[in-house]
């Protein structure tokens, strides 16, 4: 987030760590964060760095989408790196 009142999705900083460095994987957080009203971030963004006014986060319904999202982003990459569980979730006994 910026002081100007943006919200930036810093794909270009994540296009080369796993699983995000596999196009649908980016296109999916890309879907997800379009399902807020009003956000429209374009399929060639994926490998950029798009910003939406953080305005379009007032109303509770919207906030929770992009929580959604952030929380599919932090599960997804947890579930990439050996040794660590899911979001929320305990390690499996060996």
């Amino acid at each position: 987030m910026f002081t100007a009142g943006s919200i930036e999705i810093p794909f270009i900083w994540i296009l080369r760590t796993p699983p995000f460095d596999e196009p649908a994987v980016r296109e999916e957080l890309r879907l997800r964060i379009n399902r807020i009203e009003g956000v429209e971030i374009a399929e060639a963004a994926i490998t950029k760095r798009p910003a939406f006014p953080a305005r379009l986060l007032r109303a509770e319904s919207e906030l929770t989408k992009f929580y959604d999202a952030m929380e599919w982003l932090l599960g997804t990459a947890r579930s990439a790196q050996p040794g660590t569980a899911g979001v929320g979730e305990p390690e499996a006994a060996p």
